[in-house]
């Protein structure tokens, strides 16, 4: 049975998320170095700096990731994974959740896996990590879960 529609984050909230995030990611040296190159165009064009080079991802795994977004959406609201940030269970159904997608699409053991997008699913797992890994209560429950990984 679909659950209510339940509103995500006000556009100010999200865009306060997002700017908070994007000020958390660390650059690797790699980046650093590269950032300070000067590129120069063949029309005499010259820019420092390299942007991120989203033209290499491929459009296939886009698709397919932005398509279980869209289901995640229309079933639960908008960014409603992002209420799970500070929640150690929702955190680790996640990652749980991943990994069965991941067996799944190796091994289906009946026709409802065979027709999921189980590497779609396990894509938006990982983009759900991805995002997580910068929010500060995020990364708190993370190192707590390693924490736990390496005691058991």
């Amino acid at each position: 049975m679909p659950r209510a529609y339940q509103p995500g984050p006000s556009k100010k909230e999200m865009e306060d998320f997002d700017r908070d995030m994007n000020s958390k990611i660390q650059k690797t040296a790699f980046e650093k170095d590269v950032e300070e190159a000067k590129i120069n165009f063949k029309s005499g064009a010259t820019s420092s700096g390299c942007v991120t080079r989203f033209d290499l991802l491929p459009r296939v795994f886009l698709e397919r990731v932005a398509e279980r977004f869209k289901i995640g959406s229309l079933k639960y609201g908008d960014f409603n994974y992002r209420k799970g940030f500070r929640d150690k269970a929702f955190i680790i159904d996640r990652i749980n959740h991943i990994q069965e997608h991941f067996n799944a699409f190796l091994a289906p053991s009946c026709q409802e896996q065979r027709d999921d997008d189980n590497l779609a699913a396990v894509g938006w797992g990982i983009a759900f990590l991805m995002e997580l890994s910068y929010s500060p209560e995020g990364q708190k429950i993370l190192e707590e879960i390693r924490a736990e990984r390496e005691l058991g």
